[in-house]
Protein backbone atom coordinates (compact mmCIF):
# COMPACT_ATOMS: atom_id res chain seq x y z
CA UNK A 1 0.00 0.00 0.00
CA UNK A 2 1.69 3.70 -1.00
CA UNK A 3 1.12 5.82 2.04
CA UNK A 4 2.32 9.47 1.20
CA UNK A 5 5.82 11.05 1.56
CA UNK A 6 6.78 10.89 5.15
CA UNK A 7 9.19 13.80 5.26
CA UNK A 8 9.80 17.16 3.34
CA UNK A 9 11.31 16.05 0.25
CA UNK A 10 13.95 18.93 0.16
CA UNK A 11 16.30 20.47 2.27
CA UNK A 12 17.60 23.85 2.65
CA UNK A 13 21.54 22.60 2.96
CA UNK A 14 24.07 23.21 1.14
CA UNK A 15 23.49 21.42 -2.50
CA UNK A 16 20.88 19.85 -0.67
CA UNK A 17 17.79 22.00 -2.10
CA UNK A 18 16.74 24.74 -4.48
CA UNK A 19 17.91 27.18 -1.27
CA UNK A 20 21.65 27.36 -2.32
CA UNK A 21 20.56 28.61 -5.34
CA UNK A 22 19.83 32.12 -5.61
CA UNK A 23 17.92 31.96 -8.44
CA UNK A 24 16.05 29.12 -7.18
CA UNK A 25 15.39 31.91 -4.03
CA UNK A 26 13.63 34.05 -6.57
CA UNK A 27 11.39 31.63 -8.17
CA UNK A 28 9.97 31.07 -4.24
CA UNK A 29 7.39 33.92 -4.90
CA UNK A 30 4.97 34.87 -2.15
CA UNK A 31 4.16 35.55 1.12
CA UNK A 32 5.60 32.75 2.36
CA UNK A 33 8.78 32.34 0.56
CA UNK A 34 10.69 32.80 3.54
CA UNK A 35 9.19 30.47 5.87
CA UNK A 36 9.75 28.10 3.27
CA UNK A 37 13.59 28.70 2.36
CA UNK A 38 14.10 29.30 6.56
CA UNK A 39 12.13 26.63 7.68
CA UNK A 40 11.88 23.87 4.85
CA UNK A 41 13.90 20.66 6.75
CA UNK A 42 11.39 21.00 9.63
CA UNK A 43 8.16 21.07 7.22
CA UNK A 44 5.89 17.96 7.87
CA UNK A 45 4.65 16.15 4.74
CA UNK A 46 1.16 17.79 5.52
CA UNK A 47 2.65 20.93 5.96
CA UNK A 48 4.83 21.24 2.99
CA UNK A 49 1.84 20.18 0.72
CA UNK A 50 -0.18 22.88 2.51
CA UNK A 51 2.67 25.55 1.89
CA UNK A 52 2.97 24.36 -1.76
CA UNK A 53 -0.53 24.85 -2.55
CA UNK A 54 -0.56 28.23 -1.18
CA UNK A 55 2.69 28.88 -3.36
CA UNK A 56 0.68 27.90 -6.61
CA UNK A 57 -1.52 31.55 -7.34
CA UNK A 58 1.49 33.02 -6.53
CA UNK A 59 3.22 30.67 -9.78
CA UNK A 60 0.52 31.25 -12.18
CA UNK A 61 1.26 35.23 -11.61
CA UNK A 62 5.14 34.04 -11.80
CA UNK A 63 4.69 32.76 -15.29
CA UNK A 64 3.12 36.17 -16.37
CA UNK A 65 5.39 38.13 -14.74
CA UNK A 66 8.80 36.81 -14.80
CA UNK A 67 8.93 33.78 -17.24
CA UNK A 68 12.41 32.84 -16.10
CA UNK A 69 11.65 32.37 -12.16
CA UNK A 70 8.48 30.40 -13.63
CA UNK A 71 10.52 27.89 -15.40
CA UNK A 72 13.05 27.32 -12.24
CA UNK A 73 9.63 26.70 -9.96
CA UNK A 74 8.19 24.29 -12.15
CA UNK A 75 11.24 22.62 -11.95
CA UNK A 76 10.66 22.42 -8.19
CA UNK A 77 7.18 21.34 -8.67
CA UNK A 78 8.33 18.89 -11.07
CA UNK A 79 10.90 16.39 -8.88
CA UNK A 80 8.26 17.38 -5.93
CA UNK A 81 5.93 15.00 -8.17
CA UNK A 82 9.06 12.41 -9.10
CA UNK A 83 9.41 12.32 -5.19
CA UNK A 84 5.72 11.60 -4.62
CA UNK A 85 5.75 9.31 -7.63
CA UNK A 86 8.54 7.33 -6.43
CA UNK A 87 7.00 7.08 -3.29
CA UNK A 88 4.01 5.43 -4.70
CA UNK A 89 6.14 2.85 -6.94
CA UNK A 90 8.29 2.06 -3.70
CA UNK A 91 4.50 0.47 -1.96
CA UNK A 92 3.71 -1.71 -4.71
CA UNK A 93 4.21 -5.37 -4.34
CA UNK A 94 5.21 -5.54 -8.10
CA UNK A 95 9.22 -5.64 -8.56
CA UNK A 96 9.25 -3.87 -11.61
CA UNK A 97 7.71 -0.81 -9.73
CA UNK A 98 10.32 -1.44 -7.13
CA UNK A 99 13.07 -1.16 -9.35
CA UNK A 100 11.45 2.45 -11.31
CA UNK A 101 10.85 3.76 -7.56
CA UNK A 102 15.11 3.16 -7.15
CA UNK A 103 15.84 4.82 -10.60
CA UNK A 104 13.82 7.43 -9.47
CA UNK A 105 15.51 8.02 -5.84
CA UNK A 106 18.81 7.40 -6.90
CA UNK A 107 17.91 10.27 -10.30
CA UNK A 108 16.50 12.59 -7.24
CA UNK A 109 19.62 11.93 -4.75
CA UNK A 110 21.95 12.92 -7.83
CA UNK A 111 20.33 16.11 -7.54
CA UNK A 112 20.47 16.84 -3.89
CA UNK A 113 22.66 14.88 -2.52
CA UNK A 114 22.31 15.61 0.79
CA UNK A 115 18.88 15.26 1.39
CA UNK A 116 18.44 12.83 4.30
CA UNK A 117 14.44 12.15 3.34
CA UNK A 118 15.59 11.19 -0.23
CA UNK A 119 18.00 8.96 1.03
CA UNK A 120 15.94 7.27 2.89
CA UNK A 121 13.61 6.69 0.28
CA UNK A 122 16.52 5.24 -1.67
CA UNK A 123 17.80 2.73 1.15
CA UNK A 124 14.52 1.86 1.60
CA UNK A 125 14.46 1.21 -2.33
CA UNK A 126 17.44 -0.70 -2.41
CA UNK A 127 16.22 -3.06 0.80
CA UNK A 128 13.08 -4.09 -0.84
CA UNK A 129 14.82 -5.17 -3.82
CA UNK A 130 17.31 -7.32 -1.61
CA UNK A 131 20.18 -5.09 -2.02
CA UNK A 132 21.14 -4.54 1.97
CA UNK A 133 24.86 -3.72 1.70
CA UNK A 134 23.36 -0.68 -0.04
CA UNK A 135 20.67 0.04 2.07
CA UNK A 136 23.04 -0.33 5.06
CA UNK A 137 25.73 1.83 3.79
CA UNK A 138 22.95 4.37 3.15
CA UNK A 139 21.89 3.98 6.62
CA UNK A 140 24.93 4.62 7.71
CA UNK A 141 25.32 7.62 6.33
CA UNK A 142 21.84 8.99 7.11
CA UNK A 143 22.39 7.64 11.28
CA UNK A 144 23.30 10.94 13.13
CA UNK A 145 21.63 13.30 15.55
CA UNK A 146 19.17 14.14 13.64
CA UNK A 147 15.81 12.93 15.51
CA UNK A 148 13.18 14.40 13.02
CA UNK A 149 15.23 12.35 10.06
CA UNK A 150 15.57 9.30 11.81
CA UNK A 151 11.89 8.96 12.82
CA UNK A 152 10.95 9.61 9.15
CA UNK A 153 12.96 7.18 7.83
CA UNK A 154 11.82 4.97 10.68
CA UNK A 155 8.09 5.31 8.85
CA UNK A 156 9.45 4.80 5.88
CA UNK A 157 10.79 1.12 6.91
CA UNK A 158 7.38 0.40 7.68
CA UNK A 159 7.43 -0.96 4.17
CA UNK A 160 9.66 -3.72 5.30
CA UNK A 161 8.14 -4.69 8.94
CA UNK A 162 10.90 -7.23 10.79
CA UNK A 163 13.78 -5.50 8.58
CA UNK A 164 16.99 -5.59 11.06
CA UNK A 165 17.88 -2.40 9.59
CA UNK A 166 14.17 -0.88 10.66
CA UNK A 167 15.30 -2.37 14.24
CA UNK A 168 18.40 -0.24 13.96
CA UNK A 169 16.50 2.58 12.54
CA UNK A 170 14.23 2.84 15.29
CA UNK A 171 16.36 2.01 18.20
CA UNK A 172 18.36 5.06 17.29
CA UNK A 173 15.26 7.63 16.75
CA UNK A 174 14.29 5.96 20.34
CA UNK A 175 17.67 6.81 22.05
CA UNK A 176 17.53 10.64 20.38
CA UNK A 177 13.77 11.00 21.27
CA UNK A 178 11.91 8.99 23.70
CA UNK A 179 8.66 10.60 22.95
CA UNK A 180 5.43 7.98 23.46
CA UNK A 181 4.98 7.78 19.45
CA UNK A 182 8.47 6.54 18.97
CA UNK A 183 8.41 4.01 21.69
CA UNK A 184 5.22 2.64 20.63
CA UNK A 185 6.89 2.21 17.07
CA UNK A 186 9.93 0.46 18.71
CA UNK A 187 7.62 -1.49 21.02
CA UNK A 188 5.38 -3.23 17.92
CA UNK A 189 8.42 -3.92 16.37
CA UNK A 190 9.91 -5.34 19.48
CA UNK A 191 6.73 -7.71 19.71
CA UNK A 192 6.92 -8.25 16.03
CA UNK A 193 10.23 -9.95 15.95
CA UNK A 194 9.30 -11.81 19.61
CA UNK A 195 11.47 -10.01 21.18
CA UNK A 196 9.44 -10.42 24.12
CA UNK A 197 12.12 -9.01 27.38
CA UNK A 198 13.07 -5.89 25.09
CA UNK A 199 9.28 -5.24 24.36
CA UNK A 200 8.83 -5.24 27.98
CA UNK A 201 11.31 -2.89 29.22
CA UNK A 202 10.00 -0.42 26.56
CA UNK A 203 6.34 -1.23 27.11
CA UNK A 204 6.94 -0.52 31.19
CA UNK A 205 8.26 3.16 29.84
CA UNK A 206 4.89 3.77 28.19
CA UNK A 207 3.04 2.59 30.82
CA UNK A 208 4.86 4.71 33.26
CA UNK A 209 4.26 7.87 31.12
CA UNK A 210 -0.01 6.44 30.48
CA UNK A 211 -1.09 3.55 32.54
CA UNK A 212 -4.50 3.83 31.09
CA UNK A 213 -3.60 3.09 28.12
CA UNK A 214 -5.39 -0.59 26.85
CA UNK A 215 -3.17 -0.88 23.86
CA UNK A 216 0.25 -0.73 26.21
CA UNK A 217 -1.18 -2.97 28.83
CA UNK A 218 -2.48 -5.38 26.00
CA UNK A 219 1.41 -5.35 24.51
CA UNK A 220 2.61 -5.49 28.02
CA UNK A 221 0.27 -8.86 28.75
CA UNK A 222 1.40 -10.56 24.88
CA UNK A 223 4.88 -10.35 26.23
CA UNK A 224 4.03 -11.64 29.14
CA UNK A 225 2.34 -14.03 27.97
CA UNK A 226 4.78 -15.35 25.74
CA UNK A 227 7.62 -15.61 28.30
CA UNK A 228 4.52 -17.76 29.82
CA UNK A 229 5.06 -20.17 27.40
CA UNK A 230 8.49 -21.01 28.42
CA UNK A 231 8.18 -20.44 32.33
CA UNK A 232 4.56 -20.60 33.33
CA UNK A 233 5.19 -18.15 36.48
CA UNK A 234 4.51 -15.07 33.95
CA UNK A 235 1.24 -16.43 32.53
CA UNK A 236 -0.56 -14.43 35.57
CA UNK A 237 1.66 -11.38 35.17
CA UNK A 238 0.10 -11.53 31.45
CA UNK A 239 -3.32 -12.30 33.43
CA UNK A 240 -3.15 -9.09 35.34
CA UNK A 241 -2.52 -6.72 32.48
CA UNK A 242 -5.19 -8.27 30.12
CA UNK A 243 -7.77 -8.04 33.11
CA UNK A 244 -6.72 -4.46 33.75
CA UNK A 245 -6.76 -3.92 29.72
CA UNK A 246 -10.59 -4.85 30.07
CA UNK A 247 -11.30 -2.87 32.81
CA UNK A 248 -10.66 0.21 30.91
CA UNK A 249 -11.95 -1.12 27.90
CA UNK A 250 -14.53 -3.75 27.76
CA UNK A 251 -15.00 -4.59 24.53
CA UNK A 252 -12.07 -5.72 23.20
CA UNK A 253 -12.43 -9.47 21.49
CA UNK A 254 -8.50 -9.94 20.98
CA UNK A 255 -8.43 -9.35 25.08
CA UNK A 256 -10.39 -12.10 25.69
CA UNK A 257 -8.68 -14.69 23.09
CA UNK A 258 -5.56 -13.81 25.04
CA UNK A 259 -6.75 -14.33 28.00
CA UNK A 260 -8.30 -17.91 26.91
CA UNK A 261 -4.72 -18.64 26.05
CA UNK A 262 -3.39 -17.70 29.50
CA UNK A 263 -5.78 -19.72 31.13
CA UNK A 264 -4.92 -22.32 28.37
CA UNK A 265 -1.12 -22.25 29.50
CA UNK A 266 -2.06 -23.16 33.21
CA UNK A 267 -4.22 -25.65 32.15
CA UNK A 268 -7.71 -24.64 32.97
CA UNK A 269 -9.21 -25.05 30.23
CA UNK A 270 -12.94 -24.16 31.87
CA UNK A 271 -11.58 -20.77 31.68
CA UNK A 272 -10.12 -21.09 28.91
CA UNK A 273 -13.26 -22.06 27.13
CA UNK A 274 -15.35 -19.14 28.69
CA UNK A 275 -13.14 -16.64 27.40
CA UNK A 276 -12.82 -17.83 23.92
CA UNK A 277 -16.93 -17.54 23.98
CA UNK A 278 -16.48 -14.33 25.09
CA UNK A 279 -14.37 -13.47 22.32
CA UNK A 280 -16.48 -15.02 19.82
CA UNK A 281 -19.31 -12.84 21.41
CA UNK A 282 -17.29 -9.86 20.42
CA UNK A 283 -16.82 -10.47 16.94
CA UNK A 284 -13.23 -12.39 17.30
CA UNK A 285 -12.89 -15.85 14.81
CA UNK A 286 -11.41 -17.47 17.99
CA UNK A 287 -13.62 -21.15 16.81
CA UNK A 288 -9.97 -22.59 15.98
CA UNK A 289 -9.24 -22.38 19.82
CA UNK A 290 -12.85 -22.90 21.31
CA UNK A 291 -12.50 -26.21 19.21
CA UNK A 292 -9.44 -27.46 20.87
CA UNK A 293 -10.27 -26.41 24.48
CA UNK A 294 -13.90 -28.76 24.01
CA UNK A 295 -11.41 -31.44 23.90
CA UNK A 296 -10.39 -31.21 27.27
CA UNK A 297 -13.56 -30.42 28.65
CA UNK A 298 -16.04 -33.57 27.64
CA UNK A 299 -17.47 -31.16 24.42
CA UNK A 300 -15.88 -32.98 21.60
CA UNK A 301 -19.39 -32.64 19.12
CA UNK A 302 -18.78 -28.71 19.94
CA UNK A 303 -15.07 -28.97 19.07
CA UNK A 304 -16.55 -30.58 15.72
CA UNK A 305 -18.88 -27.46 15.29
CA UNK A 306 -16.63 -25.04 16.15
CA UNK A 307 -13.74 -26.08 13.80
CA UNK A 308 -16.41 -25.97 10.95
CA UNK A 309 -17.50 -22.94 11.83
CA UNK A 310 -13.70 -21.58 11.85
CA UNK A 311 -13.89 -23.31 8.34
CA UNK A 312 -16.55 -21.56 6.97
CA UNK A 313 -15.52 -18.15 7.96
CA UNK A 314 -12.00 -18.69 7.19
CA UNK A 315 -11.70 -21.71 3.83
CA UNK A 316 -7.79 -20.91 3.93
CA UNK A 317 -7.11 -22.03 7.79
CA UNK A 318 -7.33 -25.74 6.90
CA UNK A 319 -4.86 -27.10 10.02
CA UNK A 320 -8.32 -26.65 11.89
CA UNK A 321 -8.71 -30.28 10.62
CA UNK A 322 -6.42 -31.11 13.42
CA UNK A 323 -9.18 -30.58 16.11
CA UNK A 324 -11.79 -32.05 14.08
CA UNK A 325 -10.41 -35.26 13.85
CA UNK A 326 -10.23 -35.01 17.28
CA UNK A 327 -13.52 -34.25 18.09
CA UNK A 328 -14.43 -37.45 15.90
CA UNK A 329 -12.29 -39.92 17.79
CA UNK A 330 -13.88 -38.84 20.92
CA UNK A 331 -17.18 -39.00 19.69
CA UNK A 332 -16.33 -42.55 18.68
CA UNK A 333 -17.03 -41.19 15.03
CA UNK A 334 -14.34 -43.40 14.07
CA UNK A 335 -14.72 -43.87 10.24
CA UNK A 336 -14.35 -40.09 9.85
CA UNK A 337 -11.96 -39.80 11.81
CA UNK A 338 -9.85 -42.40 9.67
CA UNK A 339 -10.77 -40.70 6.62
CA UNK A 340 -9.61 -37.69 7.66
CA UNK A 341 -6.25 -38.65 8.74
CA UNK A 342 -5.98 -40.87 5.83
CA UNK A 343 -7.15 -37.72 3.50
CA UNK A 344 -4.60 -35.14 5.37
CA UNK A 345 -1.46 -37.19 6.93
CA UNK A 346 0.92 -36.43 3.91
CA UNK A 347 -0.33 -32.88 2.88
CA UNK A 348 2.17 -30.25 3.45
CA UNK A 349 1.72 -28.26 6.41
CA UNK A 350 1.42 -24.58 6.28
CA UNK A 351 5.28 -23.25 5.21
CA UNK A 352 4.83 -19.91 7.59
CA UNK A 353 4.51 -22.69 10.89
CA UNK A 354 7.78 -24.11 11.04
CA UNK A 355 6.82 -26.79 13.50
CA UNK A 356 6.11 -29.34 11.41
CA UNK A 357 6.40 -30.13 7.94
CA UNK A 358 3.20 -32.58 6.94
CA UNK A 359 0.19 -33.12 8.93
CA UNK A 360 1.04 -36.48 10.37
CA UNK A 361 3.30 -35.07 12.33
CA UNK A 362 0.46 -32.39 13.69
CA UNK A 363 -1.60 -35.25 13.84
CA UNK A 364 0.68 -36.93 16.19
CA UNK A 365 1.48 -34.20 18.37
CA UNK A 366 -1.72 -33.37 18.96
CA UNK A 367 -2.87 -37.69 20.42
CA UNK A 368 0.28 -37.39 22.54
CA UNK A 369 -1.17 -34.03 24.06
CA UNK A 370 -4.22 -35.29 24.53
CA UNK A 371 -3.18 -38.61 25.85
CA UNK A 372 -0.96 -36.79 28.60
CA UNK A 373 -3.48 -35.28 30.16
CA UNK A 374 -5.30 -38.28 30.63
CA UNK A 375 -8.19 -37.06 28.20
CA UNK A 376 -8.02 -40.41 26.23
CA UNK A 377 -6.29 -43.82 26.43
CA UNK A 378 -3.68 -44.53 23.81
CA UNK A 379 -4.66 -44.38 20.63
CA UNK A 380 -2.73 -47.05 18.83
CA UNK A 381 -5.17 -47.61 16.28
CA UNK A 382 -5.28 -44.13 15.28
CA UNK A 383 -1.00 -44.11 15.07
CA UNK A 384 -1.76 -47.34 12.65
CA UNK A 385 -3.89 -45.42 10.02
CA UNK A 386 -1.34 -42.69 10.24
CA UNK A 387 1.56 -44.76 9.41
CA UNK A 388 -0.05 -46.46 6.75
CA UNK A 389 1.13 -46.62 3.37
Amino acid sequence: MSVAPVGPPWDKTSNGGFSSSGATKSALVGANKEKLIGSLELLSAKELVQLLNGLIPEARRAKEDKPEDARIQNHFFGDFAKYQQADKLLGSDVKEDKKKALELFAELNEIFPSNKYIKAGLAVSYHTLGKHQNSEALFEEINGDNARVMANYAREMRRIPLSNVRLQVLSRTVDLNRDQSNLMAYGLLLVDKKMWKEAIAIFKELEALDSLNPDVLDKLGESYYNLGKKDIKWADTALSYFNTSLELYPYSSWTYRMISHCYSLKGDYQKAYENSKEAISKGYNAYFSLSWYCLFIGRPEEAIAAAQKYLEMDPSRQTVHTNMVLGYLLSEDFETAERIYKEWKNKQWPQDDDRYETYKEAFLDDLSDLESSGIIARYDFAREWLDEE
